[in-house]
């Protein structure tokens, strides 16, 4: 059975059920790794690393001008991929704290008042 909000909230027990069943109405703010190690991350992984691998090889090929370029794209990839990855952390956080602190709760038709 599905239950939605109205004037007079939802019944206690409903709210006790998903309470239980979804757990808390909360965002958790996770510890945020190091500027640096974020930046490197995105040199590291499977592909770019892949592509560190193949500008190696192009140099073992005497082929200097195509090592560089797929080098060149591992970098610009790497940075542009970390800018998108800032400006999306700090839009998040910006949001966060537009959140409300306390909301209004009302069980069963009677307010209890603020809540965090």
């Amino acid at each position: 059975m599905l239950y939605s909000s109205g004037p007079s909230g939802i019944d206690p027990s409903e709210s006790i059920h998903r309470l239980t069943k979804y757990g808390k109405n909360t965002l958790t703010r996770t510890k945020k790794r190091s500027v640096y190690i974020r930046f490197l991350a995105n040199f590291t992984h499977l592909m770019a690393i892949l592509l560190w691998f193949g500008g190696f090889v192009a140099f073992i090929a005497n082929m200097p001008s195509l090592g560089v370029a797929v080098w060149m794209v591992n970098i610009i990839n790497g940075v542009f991929s970390f800018w998108q990855e800032f400006r999306a952390e700090k839009a998040a956080d910006a949001l966060m704290q537009l959140l409300p602190s306390k909301v209004r709760v009302i069980r069963g038709g009677r307010d209890h008042g603020d809540r965090c």
